[in-house]
């Protein structure tokens, strides 16, 4: 896959128009503004919606372009963008029905209802778009465990002889090279399906492995000895994790997305654990 010339530019355009729906949605929200001015922004997102679809267009041919060796990952993002246009075409037609400018009470509840729907499925969509349009321009770099699982502490590894230090333990710092926007976005993802799936906090255990490689195991249920001893700490709420596995394509995205940057995941068919082992590794300290 070579570089994409405009795909930085074509997803700014995007954004900039998600970004105005998200905007609707604020002022929608905040009773203090009055509702001449929710009509303006109404209008103007309304009269937007076109140029976004167009822009949604514009990335889908730049990001099929870059993916053109890759037909199922291509296949993936030119189905979730289209997915992301018909949903603007939709909330362009729900704000066109609005008639009235000085947007009354009953209408400004119904039109704050269609702008969260819409605004929560593009947000998911672009999630996973943003993923792909990474593992196609990947930008690798040497990166701290500690960062990727956000202080989680790194146990001693389930495979046999991991990776330890002078004292006999596993590091405290591990570092492997990856691409942080890879990295980062299929963890939150993984949390995200997990929860969905269990309906319960997601827990993390990540283990160093004997080839350098670090292994990142997330599942909706305590282990057994965090069941018989008590977790070391609590683990994220799932109302605090993004709805990103909301879209039936979460795994197939994070399955794509690790296919194309060489990192190891393996789902269970509950989707209540997934295993990920990340890039080469080497013990930084201790």
């Amino acid at each position: 896959m070579r570089e994409g010339g405009h795909l930085v530019s074509a997803q700014g355009a995007v954004r900039e128009g998600a970004q105005a729906i998200d905007n609707l949605l604020h002022l929608l929200g905040s009773r203090r503004v009055g509702p001449k001015a929710i009509g303006r922004a109404l209008i103007d997102v309304r009269d937007g919606c076109a140029g976004l679809s167009v822009a949604i267009g514009t990335l889908e041919r730049e990001l099929t372009d870059l993916l053109c060796a890759e037909e199922e990952a291509s296949g993936i993002a030119r189905s979730l963008l289209q997915k992301a246009v018909a949903r603007v075409d939709l909330l362009s037609g729900e704000l066109a029905a609005v008639k009235k400018v000085d947007v009354d009470a009953r209408a400004r509840l119904a039109v704050e209802v269609a702008v969260r729907r819409a605004s929560s499925e593009l947000d998911g969509i672009l999630f996973l778009v943003d993923l792909l349009a990474c593992a196609a321009t990947p930008r690798l770099t040497q990166l701290d465990a500690r960062d990727v699982l956000h202080g989680q502490a790194i146990t001693p590894g389930r495979s046999s002889g991991p990776r330890m230090n002078a004292a006999g333990q596993a590091p405290e710092r591990l570092s492997f090279v990856g691409d942080a926007r890879l990295v980062g976005g299929l963890m939150l993802l993984s949390l995200s399906i997990v929860a969905r799936a269990s309906g319960g906090p997601p827990r993390v255990e990540a283990s160093p492995l004997p080839d350098e490689q670090l292994e990142v195991r997330i599942s909706g249920a305590p282990s057994p000895v965090e069941a018989g001893k008590g977790a070391p700490s609590e683990p994220s709420s799932v109302s605090e994790l993004p709805a990103y596995a909301g879209a039936p394509e979460g795994a197939v995205v994070a399955q794509a997305v690790a296919r194309l940057a060489d990192i190891g995941l393996s789902i269970a068919s509950s989707g209540q654990e997934i295993a990920l082992v990340f890039g080469r590794t080497s013990a930084a300290g201790g």
